[in-house]
């Protein structure tokens, strides 16, 4: 497996000359009849062959949903370890995305600094779902509890303080989960 991962790297990087730091992926599902499916594959591709776009098969797309099922018991195997985490979802207009996924990293690393977490939160952001005018953006967050006097008032605080980032740079409370 890792000669073949070896060889996949060379591939990306040296044949068709991609950074990795500047890479970004979808995973794109297709639904419909063979045909419908067969047409929006073609279309994709032409799409991402205008810009350099490569189909990098179906492998990375289980992965993807494997971890999304994953979350639920990691984020209750890090209680067992004085870590607290989470997820939440927004839905946002595509001229905000990007503002709102750095917006809402910073505003969590400041509210976490704030309640007095004594080490870096994790938080990361992902677009899951596209629209013509926007996209579903999850945010995964979490933190040390370890000398937090009262870790779940914190935890409250600290993704209250993410959730008026989204609501002041136009996002929606929530994207689907209520």
């Amino acid at each position: 497996a890792k000669v073949v991962d070896g060889f996949k790297k060379l591939y990306v990087t040296k044949w068709h000359g991609f950074d990795p730091s500047e890479m970004c992926f979808a995973t794109l599902m297709m639904e419909g009849t063979k045909e419908q499916v067969a047409a929006q594959y073609k279309r994709i591709c032409q799409i991402a062959g205008q810009f350099r776009g490569l189909d990098a098969g179906s492998e990375n797309g289980y992965r993807g949903y494997f971890l999304t099922f994953m979350i639920a018991y990691l984020r209750d195997f890090g209680v067992n370890f004085s870590f607290i985490a989470e997820s939440f979802e927004t839905t946002i207009p595509w001229s905000n995305v990007m503002m709102v996924c750095e917006g809402v990293k910073k505003r969590v690393k400041e509210a976490c600094l704030q309640a007095g977490v004594r080490s870096d939160p994790f938080v990361s952001s992902r677009v899951t779902q596209l629209y013509d005018t926007g996209a579903c953006i999850y945010f995964y967050f979490g933190f040390s509890w370890k000398g937090v006097r009262d870790p779940v008032a914190t935890f409250t605080a600290v993704e209250d303080a993410a959730r008026e980032e989204i609501l002041a740079l136009g996002g929606a409370l929530s994207h689907h989960h209520g």
